[in-house]
């Protein structure tokens, strides 16, 4: 089954209506509703690298990634769960609800994908 969802287009998350949210305390939740603004945009400053004086050591940049990948990972299994228990409980047609989680599993397989891509290069430099 995993391998007909990777064979299928990847779709962005906003086309699908799964939004990837990070809390105040940085945990990641998904959603199908835009992630509230927890502060104006306005607020957000960019800082050059080279002026960051606490930039994280590449174990702590790798312990985020796991702890990313992790999360990454435990969504899976709860959309896939979530998903099981919607085609139990359907009364009707469930293509609705088979085209949700396809959409969902396939962004979830590329972020998953792009952090483990992201570790990688942390790991050679």
């Amino acid at each position: 089954m995993l391998a007909i969802l990777l064979s299928g287009p990847v779709i962005s998350a906003e086309a699908s209506g799964v939004f990837t949210c990070r809390g105040a305390d940085g945990e990641m939740t998904f959603s199908f509703a835009p992630c509230a603004r927890t502060e104006p945009a306005s607020a957000v400053a960019v800082v050059e690298p080279s002026t960051i004086s606490n930039a994280p050591s590449r174990f702590e940049q790798l312990d985020n990634l796991d702890d990313a990948i992790a999360r990454v990972q435990q969504a899976l299994e709860d959309v896939k769960a979530q998903y099981e228990h919607d085609l139990l409980n359907a009364t009707g047609k469930t293509d609705g609800i088979t085209a949700t989680f396809e959409q969902t599993t396939n962004n979830l397989l590329h972020e998953l994908s792009e952090l483990r891509n992201q570790r990688g290069q942390v790991k050679r430099n």
